[in-house]
């Protein structure tokens, strides 16, 4: 990557590392750019919105180029790039992306700019206001209806108002199920730490939290982990996947996932700059209108005593229909 960003991007992945078919390659295909703030490997946030790039070039022709950056001079680099090579739709996956984006997108009025879990707005850009806390949410009250200790934890990569509003949600479900709950909440300062990650989340465990909540990307594997080497050693311990379902990476010990749906969103874009109809909005994509869910562990659902699941359905039930309303992240 720091080889230099233009000779990156003149490259032009057109998703070659996805797997794009050949037939989505077209002259006159929409062209679409994606840009990542950390690895798609992290097998969560970024993951999610690699496999929705594989998904459109294969299911809706369109032509995508991926592309990863590391610092907010890269970005803004890319957006310029991208946009002045006629790229249709750039989709930055990531709020750090706002502020460049709103600044590139004054000169390239016909190119339109994504920001997922963004909060800007301008004629031409939109945000994916994700509301995971209504997720977390749930997977508080499933903390606090099995945890034998009265302790659960939280793991971030960095405290940012997304982040914390994710640990917020679930601070709020936990005390709404048990109101002595006590939820401690920690950031290791990055997204890529597995060692930190893991050696936090040890700590957490060792201190009596016997669930663990991350929102740390790549980060987060260390946190199931630490989760897994405690379980072995006879500690009863869960862990909550975000972003993506994340039960996979550890079926023994992820009781549950929070769940966005990037793809969905990313597609619907397509569509509306398709027909004409994309609007420089902020959007608000949460549990009421299925761009949020819950994801329990079939392999661990056995364990969630029914009554609990019938009350954190319940709770499910009362967010859809607006009589249960989370506090969303400004």
């Amino acid at each position: 990557m720091r080889i230099g960003i233009l000779a990156c991007l003149v490259a032009v992945l057109a998703l070659a590392g996805c797997g794009a078919p050949e037939s989505a390659k077209k002259p006159g295909a929409m062209k679409a750019a994606l840009l990542v703030a950390g690895p798609v490997s992290d097998k969560g946030w970024n993951g999610l919105a690699h496999d929705a790039g594989v998904k459109m070039s294969a299911d809706m022709g369109v032509e995508v180029s991926e592309l990863q950056t590391k610092s907010m001079g890269e970005i803004e680099a890319a957006l310029r790039d991208y946009s002045a090579r006629g790229y249709d739709v750039i989709f930055c996956h990531g709020n750090e992306y706002g502020e460049p984006a709103l600044k590139v997108a004054k000169d390239f009025p016909k190119t339109h700019y994504v920001i997922t879990a963004g909060r800007v707005s301008a004629p031409n850009v939109t945000s994916l206001m994700y509301g995971i806390e209504d997720a977390a949410y749930l997977c508080g009250m499933l903390a606090a209806g099995m945890s034998t200790t009265g302790q659960a934890a939280c793991v971030g990569g960095m405290e940012i108002p997304v982040i914390v509003g994710t640990f917020k949600g679930f601070e709020l479900g936990a005390k709404a199920q048990r109101p002595d709950m006590k939820v401690t909440s920690a950031y290791i300062g990055n997204w890529d730490d597995t060692g930190s990650a893991k050696q936090q989340t040890a700590t957490l465990i060792n201190q009596g939290n016997d669930f663990i909540l991350h929102n740390a990307d790549a980060a987060g594997l260390g946190v199931f982990q630490a989760v897994q080497e405690a379980a072995k050693s006879g500690k009863k311990v869960y862990a909550f996947g975000s972003n993506a379902d994340q039960a996979s990476l550890a079926p023994d010990v992820i009781l549950a996932s929070a769940v966005l749906e990037i793809n969905k969103a990313f597609e619907t874009v397509i569509t509306e700059i398709r027909e004409n109809r994309f609007q420089g909005t902020k959007r608000a994509l949460d549990i009421t209108n299925g761009y949020v869910t819950l994801q329990i562990n079939p392999a661990l659902k056995d364990r969630i005593p029914p009554d609990l699941l019938k009350q954190v359905e319940t709770a499910r039930e009362k967010m859809v229909k607006r009589e249960l309303i989370v506090p969303k992240t400004d």
